[in-house]
């Protein structure tokens, strides 16, 4: 892309990421409310389109600005996922179950020491995940 562009340096090159991530962190503070106001279906729906549809800019892109605009665009789409996502477990589960349904939508969340632990250990098995990544999440 360094060449593409003619970009010289490695600080703006590093823009790109910079900007998707600025758009996660900034997403959530519009799609959240926005799923309470609507549902969540539509705001999924809707959302998950539109990042589609950002992707598309950002592949086909004719100079660098581009790609900063339709990233951050595109990540505050798909920061859906993101902040609706413990809601929609809510809604899925019975209360009885939800523990479970956290414990491993938490698991892709743990602190890799955690992780280094539970993989040296031989006897462990699934359920000791579960329960280990529950109980370091609460």
């Amino acid at each position: 892309m360094k060449t593409e562009f003619g970009i010289s340096s490695d600080t703006t090159i590093i823009l790109g990421m910079t900007t998707y991530l600025f758009g996660l962190a900034c997403g959530p503070m519009f799609m959240a409310p926005l799923s309470e106001l609507y549902g969540r279906r539509i705001v999924y729906l809707v959302s998950l389109c539109l990042y589609f549809v950002f992707i598309i800019p950002s592949c086909v892109a004719t100079n660098f600005y581009t790609i900063l605009i339709v990233r951050f665009f595109g990540a505050v789409a798909g920061s859906v996922t993101i902040s609706n996502a413990p809601g929609t477990l809510g809604d899925i589960f019975p209360e009885e179950y939800r523990p479970l349904a956290f414990s491993l939508f938490l698991s892709v969340f743990r602190p890799p020491f955690l992780s280094a632990a539970t993989l040296r250990c031989e006897n462990i098995t699934g359920m000791d995940m579960l329960l280990i990544n529950f109980r370091s999440k609460v």
